[in-house]
């Protein structure tokens, strides 16, 4: 199993050719947490260089509609993107529907 310090591995979420996807805990807070991190112990300088750049082009947004990115974990030979875990995020109010003109002039 992967391990990524300072987080707590809870389940493989997918496996890809060269990456894995993780459901874990932050281990100060137990935040839950999504990791994308290579899938070999020792990636090569490609693999953590395309990490690295998902990881600053997600940076740049702020905006719902794009998962968050907390952290990035670089150890030893290994990069991890630390993302908001969505599933487990609470929902936005829900609004009613603004009034159209045309049910307003009925």
């Amino acid at each position: 199993m992967i391990t990524v310090p300072g987080y707590e591995v809870v389940a493989v979420l997918r496996e890809g050719r060269t990456t894995v996807i993780l459901r874990a805990r932050r281990a100060g807070d137990r935040r839950p947490v999504i990791i994308k991190t290579s899938r070999r112990d020792h990636p090569s300088l490609r693999d953590i260089a395309r990490l690295r750049h998902e990881h600053a082009m997600l940076a740049r947004f702020d905006d719902d509609a794009v998962v968050r990115t907390l952290d990035l974990v670089v150890t030893g030979t290994r990069a991890a993107i630390v993302l908001e875990d969505a599933s487990s995020a609470p929902s936005p109010p829900s609004t009613p529907p603004a009034c159209s003109p045309i049910a307003a002039s009925r």
